[in-house]
């Protein structure tokens, strides 16, 4: 298995959005289309915002993002890693755990100080990769926020 970046594999847009849709937007009213827009902006050449995908004997496996933000309730927070995702078949194999270094290292490497997340399940995975509970129960899914110090951020 490897890491790419969604910019090395643009054909593999279509599905990424389409995990992200039925994993995190299902009960919108945006349409995979809508998706794909976003990923889009994914492809060009630059640090955020960027996704990641797992690939496995050419076909991808999961995914995840890092985008400017993640909840409108917390504008002042960002960076934000976004759309964890690992297909059900392939869960349980630490798929998940690598794309999350893969994107803190590329955080890290981008000079960002600390990188946010949001979840509703997960929190003791994302614990065990150095994030930090900061906040709980927000936004109307009553998400836990939490964050990751980078040690080689931008120097302030």
């Amino acid at each position: 298995m490897q890491i790419v970046n969604l910019s090395c594999i643009p054909a593999h847009l279509p599905v990424i959005a389409a995990w992200i849709h039925d994993a995190f937007w299902q009960d919108s009213s945006q349409q995979v289309a809508f998706i794909e827009g976003l990923l889009a902006d994914h492809l060009a050449d630059t640090p955020i915002p960027t996704t990641f995908v797992a690939v496995e004997d050419g076909v991808p496996v999961g995914s995840v993002c890092l985008i400017e933000s993640d909840m409108a309730e917390r504008p002042a927070f960002t960076p934000w890693l976004a759309a964890l995702y690992v297909r059900p078949a392939n869960r349980k194999r630490g798929i998940g755990s690598r794309l999350v270094n893969v994107l803190v290292d590329h955080a890290t490497k981008a000079r960002y100080e600390t990188i946010y997340l949001s979840a509703d399940e997960q929190v003791a995975l994302y614990a065990r990769h150095g994030f930090t509970i900061i906040e709980t129960d927000v936004g109307s899914r009553r998400l836990t926020i939490m964050r990751h110090k980078l040690t080689k951020g931008k120097q302030s």
